[in-house]
């Protein structure tokens, strides 16, 4: 059902594995700072990948991987809006020259994983994301992808008393 759905349709996919069996579709994978560009009634949407890491140093990056973070502009002949979202990454040496500054909206994957191991942690704790928040001054900060997993360590509590607004699940926000 899902395949016959997006036959026909642009997909930009954060992962080449996604696309395998997809034929038919107008695909792209960024690679980062590749940007795909597209028209939605009167609004124009550029979507770019920006660099991450999914771990806190050399050695475990090399084993875990890079990732990506993704820059969504939405411009209308009005106004444009950025949106950043971080994807699974930590706050690198570097990150500020990747990321667009005059952002609307950052949604920030939090989970401080693997926190007390060698390279960890994998992904954003909340001093992490308290000095990005410091470093880009965006209008608005959304962490998510809290408690989605077992392994995480950062807790929706913490996050609320550290005076982040947390998401319920369908939850609806205006930019």
């Amino acid at each position: 059902v899902g395949k016959d759905y997006l036959k026909g349709k642009t997909v930009i996919s954060p992962n080449k594995k996604i696309l395998n069996g997809l034929s038919g579709l107008n695909n792209f994978v960024l690679k980062w700072g590749e940007e795909q560009s597209f028209q939605v009634a009167d609004y124009c949407i550029t979507i770019k990948a920006l660099p991450a890491y999914h771990a806190s140093n050399y050695i475990i990056r090399k084993i875990v991987g890079k990732v990506n973070g993704y820059q969504i502009s939405i411009t209308s002949s009005s106004e444009t809006k950025v949106i950043y979202f971080t994807g699974d990454t930590v706050l690198y040496p570097g990150l500020t020259k990747n990321v667009p500054q005059n952002i609307d909206a950052i949604f920030a994957n939090l989970g401080a994983v693997k926190s007390g191991s060698f390279g960890g942690p994998f992904t954003m704790d909340l001093k992490m994301l308290n000095r990005m928040k410091d470093l880009l001054q965006p209008k608005r900060i959304y962490p998510i992808h809290i408690d989605d997993y077992s392994h995480y360590k950062t807790t929706k509590k913490e996050v609320e008393a550290a005076g982040y607004k947390v998401l319920a699940v369908g939850e609806t926000i205006d930019i």
